[in-house]
C-alpha cells in the first residue's frame, strides 16, 4: 500500500470517529499518549471488569487527543472526562472500543465512569 492510500484510508476511517460510535475494533490494551509535533495524539484506555482502568494515568500533547476506549471484560463501561461537555463513550462487551476526540488545554483532567457502582473508576489524563 502506498503511503498516499494510507492517508485516505485513515482519513476515512477519522472522519467517521465520534463520540458515542462504536467501531468493534480490537486493541492491544496499551495505554500511549503521541503527538506528531501538532500536538494532542492517541490514548488507550482499558476498562478493567474489576471497576478499574487499566492504569492510574495517561499523558498526551495538548490539542486534539483521540481516546480509544476498550472493554478488556465483560461489563458496560463509560468513559467521561471531567469538564468536557458532549464527550461520553461507551462501552458493552468484552472487545467493544469506542473512539473520541477532544480539543484539551494542558492541564490534568480526571477520567472516569459514571454507571452507577463503578464510582472507583476514575485515573489522571495529563495534558502536557
Amino acid at each position: 500500500m502506498t503511503l498516499i492510500g494510507a492517508l485516505v484510508i485513515a482519513g476515512a476511517l477519522l472522519a467517521g470517529c465520534g463520540g458515542d460510535d462504536n467501531d468493534g475494533g480490537g486493541g492491544d490494551g496499551l495505554s500511549t499518549g503521541s503527538g506528531d509535533g501538532g500536538g494532542g495524539g492517541t490514548v488507550r484506555v482499558v476498562a478493567l471488569d474489576s471497576l478499574s482502568f487499566d492504569r492510574d494515568d495517561y499523558t498526551a500533547d495538548a490539542g486534539e487527543v483521540t481516546i480509544d476506549y476498550e472493554n478488556g471484560g465483560n461489563l458496560t463501561h463509560t468513559l467521561l472526562i471531567d469538564g468536557v461537555d458532549d464527550f461520553k463513550l461507551t462501552v458493552s462487551a468484552n472487545g467493544d472500543v469506542d473512539e473520541g476526540i477532544a480539543e484539551l488545554e494542558p492541564g490534568d483532567y480526571r477520567i472516569f465512569c459514571d454507571i452507577p457502582g463503578h464510582e472507583s473508576m476514575e485515573a489522571t489524563l495529563t495534558v502536557e
